[in-house]
């Protein structure tokens, strides 16, 4: 049966027919040009409490903190922050094989933009 699985996957992707799904983790790996690590999901909700919250907040969870973030700012100034702190960063070898595939659509719940 689960060669069955794998040929049917395969077919899939040979047709373009399956949605790649990117959730945490997707990043892990990325650097900037000064060999800086991409910050994971508790990393960034520390570097959000550290700059819209305070302390307190930076073991939250992610969607936690950058839902209060957003009402102790605003949007627009807490997506400038993502922005500033994520522009640096260079796609992996990982991230540069996701376009050479033919996806019939991409989903991701990433803040970055390695793969745009």
């Amino acid at each position: 049966m689960f060669t069955r699985v794998n040929e049917e996957l395969l077919d899939l992707a040979r047709n373009g027919r399956l949605v790649l799904f990117l959730g945490a983790g997707a990043s892990i790996g990325a650097t900037d040009a000064k060999g800086s690590v991409i910050p994971d999901g508790k990393g960034l909700a520390a570097l959000l409490a550290k700059k819209f919250l305070s302390a307190a907040y930076e073991s939250t969870d992610l969607k936690v903190v950058y839902d209060l973030s957003c009402s102790n700012s605003s949007v627009r100034e807490v997506q400038k922050y993502l922005y500033e702190i994520f522009e640096g960063f260079e796609p992996t070898t990982s991230h540069l094989l996701v376009p050479k595939f033919p996806w019939a659509g991409l989903a991701t719940t990433n803040y970055d933009l390695l793969i745009e």
